[in-house]
Formats: structure tokens, C-alpha cells, sequence
């Protein structure tokens, strides 16, 4: 009897501990797309880290698209300024390093430990987040989410806003699970459970397509590239053609006769 109270009383014990595993609870984007074609992104995670001791976390926030571009032409790399992080309101330690396809976020001080739930906030500008699909249109393709995440996210929603009249066509919506799409005037929203990518048409005549920084680099290296072949190819021209001429030219033989002796006695 003894010992089924002890199992009993384990049991007991092991229900009410509290789960250890970490998640997010919820999360909220907020996005507004400015008439200069810039983003402007605030983003709340509310982070469960159970009974873990963590010290943060790490946001990656894609740069490129998902797709190989159809040509350099309609390649995007985004850049990030203003960025601003708070862990329950109170500003919080990041350090930002850039790869080739994300822009990674370490958020949280080596210092301190976090367990529970915390609600961290981020903000930021995008540069570069339109693209330029190749029937000549243009649009936002965002990933809210991203796809850095080890942990479940239980719900994420996002609402874009921006100018009456930017937002043209139907949005789409990428996700895992079931999406929910709201449409308003000026203004879109998604919601579904887990990771979260949408794409919006925006209109031309109300928001400035913005070519990225790599887009310039492509066409001032396309330039000088181009330059260099001209260059090459016209020195390659030039030496052929006096290559030529000097191998076709008629010797002329010239004779001067002796002092005194006459051309036509020496002939």
C-alpha cells in the first residue's frame, strides 16, 4: 500500500510540473508600405521558454526570394536600418551579422537568463523589399515569419497597410496550415498557425519601385564589363589589321648608284 501512495504521490508530482518545452505563443507584423517603397516592420514574438534558462533568441529575417531570379535583373537583396529591440518593453541587447540570404539577429544579453514567457519586440526599415516580376508589375513578397525557427509557433497574423490604392489584386497567401485573408481599402491581413509568407501586386502610380543596392552594383559591373570587352575587342581589332598590312606590303627596292657613275651606265 505503502508503495502505491509513493507512485501515486509521483505521479502527481510529474503532472503538475509545468512544460518545459519552448515555443511561441504568438505572432504580430505589422507592416506599412510608404509611398518611397520603403517597409516599415514592427514585429511583437511572444516567446515561451517553459522552465528553460535561455539567454534570447535569434530572429533571421530573409533577404532574397525563394525562387532563382528569372534574370539579375530581378534579383532583391534587402537592407535593414532603424532597428530597434525590446524584450517586455525594456530595450534589449542585439548584435546583427548579414549572410548572402538572411539578415541574422541575436537578441538577448550573455548576462542574464530568461525563463517563462517574454514578449519581445522588434522594429525596422526595409529597403529593397519590392520586387519586379517579369511581366513588368511589381509587388511585395514578404516572409513574415521566416524560416529560421526551431521551435512550434501556435499563431502568427500579419496586417499590411498602405496608401489607398497601393494594394491592387487579390493577395495570396503561403502557409503550411489553412490561411485567413482580410481585405480593406487600404490595408491586408493573414493569420494561420506556424510560419507565414504572403504576396501583394502594389500599384506603380502610388508607390515607387525601388531597385536594390545589388541591382545597381549588377548594372554598373555589366558596364565595366561590357566596357572591357569593347576595349579588348578593338585592340584585338587594331593588331590584326597592322598584323595584316605588314604582312601584305610590297617592298620597294630602292638603289643609289655609285659617286660618279651615272643610273643608266650602272644599269
Amino acid at each position: 500500500m505503502k508503495y502505491f501512495s509513493v507512485l501515486f504521490v509521483l505521479l502527481v508530482w510529474l503532472v503538475a510540473l509545468p512544460a518545459s518545452a519552448e515555443e511561441i505563443a504568438s505572432y504580430t507584423t505589422s507592416l506599412s508600405l510608404e509611398v518611397d517603397g520603403q517597409l516599415r516592420v514592427v514585429e511583437e514574438i511572444v516567446y515561451d521558454f517553459g522552465t528553460l534558462q535561455r539567454h534570447g533568441i535569434y530572429r533571421e529575417i530573409p533577404r532574397g526570394l525563394p525562387d532563382t531570379p528569372s534574370s539579375w535583373l530581378f534579383e532583391r537583396t534587402i537592407s535593414i536600418d532603424n532597428l530597434v529591440v525590446a524584450r517586455d518593453g525594456q530595450p534589449e541587447l542585439y548584435d546583427v551579422s548579414l549572410t548572402k540570404d538572411v539578415v541574422k539577429v541575436k537578441i538577448g544579453n550573455p548576462d542574464v537568463t530568461v525563463t517563462g514567457r517574454a514578449v519581445y519586440t522588434i522594429s525596422y526599415t526595409v529597403t529593397g523589399a519590392l520586387v519586379r516580376y517579369v511581366d513588368g508589375t511589381t509587388g511585395l513578397y514578404w516572409n513574415a515569419v521566416g524560416t529560421g525557427w526551431s521551435v512550434p509557433i501556435r499563431a502568427s497574423e500579419v496586417t499590411l497597410r498602405a496608401a489607398p490604392g497601393a494594394l491592387v489584386g487579390d493577395a495570396k497567401c503561403y502557409a503550411r496550415r489553412s490561411c485567413e485573408v482580410g481585405v480593406g481599402p487600404d490595408y491586408r491581413t493573414f493569420s494561420t498557425a506556424g510560419p507565414l509568407t504572403f504576396e501583394q501586386r502594389v500599384a506603380d502610380t502610388v508607390v515607387t519601385y525601388q531597385p536594390t543596392e545589388r541591382f545597381r552594383v549588377s548594372v554598373l559591373g555589366f558596364v565595366g564589363y561590357a566596357g572591357v570587352l569593347l576595349f579588348a575587342l578593338f585592340a584585338a581589332t587594331r593588331y590584326r589589321n597592322a598584323y595584316q598590312t605588314k604582312r601584305h606590303k610590297t617592298d620597294v627596292v630602292e638603289y643609289a648608284p655609285y659617286p660618279g657613275i651615272s643610273a643608266l651606265l650602272t644599269a
